[in-house]
């Protein structure tokens, strides 16, 4: 199970227990200080993979793999 927070983050959770698995916080890989995110993050399928966008304020989209956690994509 995978949200995004007000804070511009994507948690994922274990199902069963609600434990935090693991999470990806825009504000290590924004150059931003204070004010907005830069967009919410969104959740997508792509070939029945559930992925995680998290935009940045400074234009770029990191790309990451739900089911781990892993980067898939964008500069870190």
């Amino acid at each position: 199970l995978a949200i995004s927070t007000e804070e511009n983050k994507l948690v994922a959770l274990e199902e069963a227990t609600g434990r935090v698995r693991w999470q990806y916080p825009a504000e290590e890989v924004d150059a931003h200080q204070g004010g907005a995110p830069a967009a919410t993050p969104t959740i997508v399928q792509r070939a029945g993979r559930p992925l995680g966008l998290l935009p940045t304020v400074d234009g770029d989209v990191h790309l990451l793999e739900l089911a781990r956690g892993r980067r898939l994509a964008g500069r870190r």
